[in-house]
């Protein structure tokens, strides 16, 4: 066997090691999952008023989807409240020398 082939088979098998790791902790994952109570159900949540939506003016690859939106003022509109809190939070950055602003509104 040429030199090329023992070093491909070296990856091979050390691969295939790594691949039974990986089946070992997704089984571990699934059975953990297995435990946990159901979730809650889509209308459940809208019907309590306890989802949490980003809205968008533009989508990467669908370019504008609502230009003019105004995500506060229609936040505000559907609270029928026009008093919050706003708050500038920097966004975690590991190596950043900077941060880009991070609004959030609280009602």
């Amino acid at each position: 066997m040429s030199a090329a082939g023992s070093a491909l088979d070296a990856i091979a098998l050390r691969k295939r090691a790594e691949v039974d790791q990986l089946r070992c902790a997704e089984a571990a994952l699934w059975a953990k999952a297995e435990l946990l109570p159901p979730a809650r159900g889509l209308v459940n949540a809208l019907r309590r008023g306890t989802v949490i939506a980003e809205m968008k003016r533009r989508s990467p690859s669908g370019g504008a989807l609502r230009p003019d939106l105004d995500a506060l003022a229609v936040a505000c509109t559907e609270e029928a409240r026009w008093e919050f809190l706003f708050t500038v939070a920097p966004l975690v950055l590991r190596r950043g020398t900077a941060s880009p602003v991070n609004p959030i509104a609280l009602f």
